[in-house]
């Protein structure tokens, strides 16, 4: 997914740009920066810290593996599947968010069906879930650039002992801490989100 994103760059002929990235983002935002950093304005890493995280998605990634799209007819079908495995109603419609209708078309304009997919790969999620957990690590490197870690005050993800290890990587970096936001900070509290990157990007 790094290699992704410098693709992106490249073919968009992006010189410098910040990069923001939630979560798993927030991980291949940090990769971007330590490995191109000639090419990263500012960074803004969202509730992701850089250590080994244990494993703690397995049940949503079964939940995801028992809705059958081939048989699934509708939305609320979909997510009423979800829920004998997923009891957390924000995390369901969250996944629920990348459930969408696919276009097969058997000639230019000619309509042959329509299949429901997840826009995420979940059979690659699941094959290479123990490696997502990896800690964000590239010995000798460093982003000198202008960083800041925001973090929920409910999640987990960032905690103030992990803070020491951040700092050899990213000198500059601050952290802001959303109040009565968990890790999905951009749903939980959007607005107090946006203004902590715009106040961010402003200085």
């Amino acid at each position: 997914m790094k290699q992704d994103l410098h693709n992106l760059f490249l073919d968009f002929g992006i010189e410098r740009a910040p990069v923001l990235g939630h979560s798993m983002g927030g991980k291949v935002a940090m990769l971007f920066a330590l490995s191109h950093p000639e090419l990263v304005e500012s960074l803004i890493i969202v509730d992701m810290g850089m250590k080994e995280y244990p494993p703690h998605h397995t049940e949503v990634l079964a939940g995801l593996h028992t809705v059958d799209l081939a048989r699934v007819e509708s939305r609320q079908e979909a997510e009423k599947a979800l829920g004998l495995h997923i009891s957390d109603l924000a995390t369901r419609q969250f996944l629920m968010k990348s459930l969408y209708r696919k276009q097969w078309y058997d000639g230019p304009g000619i309509l042959d069906k329509e299949t429901w997919e997840w826009r995420f790969n979940l059979a690659v999620l699941t094959k290479q879930y123990a490696h997502i957990l990896e800690s964000v690590e590239l010995p000798g490197r460093h982003y000198d650039g202008p960083t800041v870690f925001i973090r929920g005050a409910k999640s987990k993800y960032v905690l103030d002992a992990d803070w020491p290890s951040i700092l050899p990587y990213f000198p500059k970096a601050t952290l802001v801490t959303i109040p009565e936001a968990g890790h999905w900070v951009h749903a939980d509290k959007p607005a107090e989100f946006v203004a902590a990157v715009q106040r961010f990007l402003g200085a």
